[in-house]
Parts: C-alpha cells; structure tokens; sequence
C-alpha cells in the first residue's frame, strides 16, 4: 500500500462489510477520482497498527478518508496510529465527499484531518446535505482544520437536512476554521442552516475560528444549539487551566517530576464529577480547555497541579490552588525551622 497513486483512478476501495485495517511502517494514498482512502456507505473499516497513513484526494470532491462526491462515509473507527488526511476542493478531510455526511469515531492515535475548500476537517462536505453526521471523540490527539466548513462539523452551506451530532468524552483535540466554527457549524447557510449538537463530557478543546465561533455558529451561519453535557443537557462554557502541564515549584526543597502523559479529575461543588482528561497537552501550550456547567469546581492533576474555579454562565480561568500534600510539607518545613 506503500506510496499508491494512479491518475484518474482510485487506488483502495473498501465496500461492503467490515474491514479491520492495520498499519505497519509509512503508508500512502493519493487519488485525483475521489477520496484518496475510499470508505463506502455500508462499509465499516476500523484503523489500528503502529504505522502512519497519508490519505490525500487531489480531485473528484472526495474525503481523505471517507466518501465520494454526493456520497456520505461508512463507518470509520481509527484505534491507533498516525493518520493524516486531506480531502480535495468541496469535501472533508476525514468524513464525507461534496454534499455527504460524515460517521467517525477516534478512540486513540494521532489524527490529522485537512478539508478541501469549504469542507470540514472532521465531517461533511459542501451543500446542503452536507452536515456533520456522526463524529465522537474518546481519546487520541486530533487537529483538524477547515475553511469556510467547520474544523470538526458541518460543510459550507451545510446543516439544512441533518445537522447531526458532535460527542467528545476524551482526548486532546486542536479544531480551527476560517469562516466556519472550530467545532460546529460551516460558514453560510441561511436560516434553514443549523449547527449540529454538541456534546461534551471530558477531554481537553482547543477551538479557533477566524470570524465565526471556536464552539457553536460560523461566520454565515443560522442557528446553532448551544454546546451541552449528554447526560443532563447542562449549557457548558470554557475553563482554562493555564499552565497546567507544568509541573509546580513550591521552592528549591520541593519539585515534581514531569510524566509524560498527566490525568486530571474534577470535583463539582464538592462532589465527584465524571469531567476528565488524560494526556500529554498540545505542542507549545501547556494550558488545557475543559468544558463545564455551572458550578464551583477543583480540578487535581496528577502532576501534583490543582485548580479551583467557578462557572457561572460564562467562560472562566481557574486559578492555582496548593494541593494538601504540600500544605502538609511546608507546614512541617516551617516548624522545623522555628525549632532551630
């Protein structure tokens, strides 16, 4: 499968039943007829391995991976590996070609979705049948970029049919857009253009948009529902934890060994609260972004970090608060210093 190119020809076509598609060294598909990995309606074909997969339409309204021109995807699963994708003019990245849907779940690896002009990086293509279908995020880290559709969304002038639906649980996810949302809708519309729902229960978003919104409307775009929980359908607004990566300092006596990957666990209202994250944080930004409902929240990491915050009907920055433990040290440092 190495370096496969034909031109005018689609070169790997997966249609009908499922297939489980393990990666093993550097893998790449280019196609100028369609989607440069070919994942048909009816299809389900889940990505796993150790290896790197480029999947590239350079032509013919096709995903990366996904679907043709008019044609939304079969199910695609990515597990594991390195997969980049970059759809041509009109269609997503990863999802599906001109005026189809997208129906996507990402449990782990490193994913890279591109959009050709006015797709989605993660979702549907162009045109009015071209929302965002299925897409849920559980774990992995994941950047995908669109134009005038959405990072992770709904095509251009997409949403009018079935805007679909967005679950993200887990993950570090980089979403960013031109005209259209980070995450969420494409860039024009109308009126009888939505937004899909969103939902968020864990993981950790960074969303940008050049002139719509990082999480909700795109710049052209009509309604759109408000990001939510799935579980109790509470509107959630952005916490940033700044410098949450880092590792505290509490003088030259204490230091804390970085890991590699850190986990975090929130309390809300001094309760157990299900929001979580777990990984390794974005390249040159060692803030995280949580989303939350309203509430008095502390937020442990793993990495010794804590924050408190409070939400209240907007988005907030969480402050540092000392963890117990070392509440414990210093106290014992300080006796220990007035007893000589």
């Amino acid at each position: 499968m190495d370096n496969a190119s034909i031109a005018g020809f689609q070169v790997f076509r997966i249609e009908g039943g499922d297939v489980n598609l393990i990666l093993n060294g550097s893998n790449s598909l280019i196609s100028d007829a369609g989607a440069g990995l070919y994942v048909g309606p009816g299809t389900s074909v889940a990505i796993s391995g150790t290896g790197s997969l480029t999947a590239t339409s350079s032509g013919g309204a096709g995903a990366g991976i996904g679907g043709n021109s008019y044609e939304s995807s079969g199910e695609i699963i990515i597990n594991s590996g390195t997969i980049t994708a970059t759809g041509s003019q009109f269609a997503a990245g990863i999802g599906g070609g001109e005026h189809g849907k997208a129906h996507v779940t990402i449990n782990g690896g490193s994913v890279t979705a591109t959009a050709g002009w006015k797709g989605a990086g993660i979702g549907g293509g162009t045109g009015w049948e071209g929302g965002a279908g299925e897409i849920t995020i559980n774990g992995g880290y994941v950047k995908a970029v669109g134009g005038n559709g959405a990072g992770i969304g709904c095509g251009d002038e997409g949403g009018h049919i079935a805007p679909g639906t967005i679950t993200i649980t887990g993950g570090t996810i980089e979403a960013s857009a031109g005209s259209g949302a980070g995450i969420g809708a494409g860039n024009a519309g109308g009126e009888s253009g939505r937004g899909p729902n969103i939902y968020i229960s864990g993981g950790s978003i960074k969303a940008s948009s050049n002139s719509g919104s990082p999480i909700g409307q795109g710049a052209g775009q009509g309604e759109c529902p408000a990001p939510k929980t799935e579980e109790s359908g509470e509107v959630i607004y952005k916490a940033t934890l700044p410098d949450a990566m880092v590792p505290p300092d509490a003088g030259n006596f204490l230091t804390f060994g970085d890991s590699e990957d850190v986990s975090f666990t929130t309390k809300r209202n001094g309760s157990a609260y299900s929001y979580a994250y777990s990984g390794a944080g974005y390249a040159g930004d060692d803030s995280l972004y949580f989303y939350m409902p309203d509430g008095t929240y502390v937020v442990e990491g793993s990495n010794g970090k804590s924050f408190g915050g409070t939400i209240n009907g907007a988005e907030a920055t969480f402050v540092v608060v000392p963890e117990p433990a070392i509440l414990g040290l210093l106290a014992l440092a300080l006796l220990a210093f007035r007893r000589k």
